[in-house]
């Protein structure tokens, strides 16, 4: 069994774009996962399941969420092992964040191109590229960052999608409870 990471894109933000995450447990379980465990209104998940493609599954969890919604639902899924090499590969983690800085976790199904990234430089924030992981880290707001402005964007035409630290750090909770 290989365990994954399930990241939802666009969902439960204000009142558009509504997805109850007890039908989103439902569809995974519909489609052979186990375990599954997803995260407040997030549009995260984890579970178990069979090895496979993880851009497959992505697009079989796309085709079956639009037999519920009337709108276009990005999925990316991460097999767990990945997730967890990607945060234990990061040196902006092993960094002691400071005040009013704040890391974010940029995920798109292909891995990221360095030579498509490097006009992305501001004082204070910085980033890191890790395979199909983008960490960043901020200062200040998300609102108010120089850098994701610059991002927003690249990322709208690549299929990705932000987390920020406390939900990848509750989500690599979830994947090491489902080793246990």
């Amino acid at each position: 069994m290989e365990n994954y990471v399930v990241l939802l894109r666009g969902i439960n933000v204000g009142k558009a774009h509504q997805l109850k995450m007890s039908d989103l447990k439902k569809i995974l379980e519909m489609l052979g996962f186990q375990s599954v465990k997803t995260v407040l209104r997030s549009g995260n998940a984890v579970m178990k399941g069979a090895p496979q493609d993880v851009n497959l599954i992505a697009t079989k969890i796309e085709e079956k969420l639009k037999t519920i919604v009337d709108f276009p639902i990005p999925v990316i899924v991460i097999t767990g092992e990945t997730f967890i090499q990607n945060l234990e590969k990061c040196s902006l983690f092993k960094a002691e964040l400071q005040e009013q800085k704040e890391i974010l976790i940029v995920y798109k199904k292909s891995a990221f191109v360095t030579s498509e990234l490097v006009n992305f430089n501001f004082p204070n924030e910085q980033w890191e590229m890790i395979k199909n992981c983008l960490v960043i880290q901020i200062y200040g707001n998300q609102l108010s960052s120089p850098l994701l402005k610059q991002l927003t964007p690249y990322l709208k035409k690549e299929q990705a999608t932000i987390r920020n630290w406390r939900t990848v750090t509750k989500l690599s909770g979830l994947l090491i409870e489902l080793k246990t």
